[in-house]
């Protein structure tokens, strides 16, 4: 490991008001917001530490030549992100609940309310009783235990 050259710190930089707009940090020493790599197996490798639900890494490269945006959804898992491509349409974020369970929970971490449909491993649309715990997290309760997959629309 090498030594990173600056001003090392044990808490977090802050400007000294809300009105002062010189930058507190370079992306990628930062906890969470958004950051930019090159490939892949770079956003892979951002450390845990350095992780934080919602937060977005552009990758230059997919491996086909393309920039894709990917949210870190917890649990070493990243998804794709899509815009919708305008016009009104919307983003789905799928969760995959392979294990039978009566509750699902879903940290998305869109600091927002999105609509949520669920579908058993069949595919077919089943209801549950939807909590929003606060606006990044879901819990959705079955009045019995089912695998599949929820759907978080926005």
């Amino acid at each position: 490991m090498s030594n990173i050259l600056g001003t090392n710190v044990s808490s977090p930089i802050v400007p000294f008001t809300t009105a002062d707009t010189f930058p507190t940090h370079c992306a990628e020493y930062g906890k969470g917001g958004f950051r930019s790599v090159a490939t892949i197996a770079d956003r892979d490798a951002i450390p845990e530490d350095r992780r934080e639900i919602g937060m977005f890494v552009l990758v230059l490269d997919d491996g086909n030549g393309n920039n894709k945006l990917y949210i870190y959804r917890g649990s070493n898992t990243w998804g794709e992100w899509s815009s919708g491509g305008g016009g009104g349409e919307r983003t789905s974020i799928p969760y995959e609940f392979s294990t039978a369970s009566t509750t699902w929970t879903i940290q998305h971490g869109l600091n927002l309310y999105p609509s949520v449909t669920t579908v058993d491993s069949d595919g077919y649309v089943i209801i549950g009783e939807v909590r929003y715990t606060d606006s990044n997290n879901i819990v959705i309760t079955f009045s019995e235990a089912v695998s599949g997959k929820a759907y978080i629309n926005y």
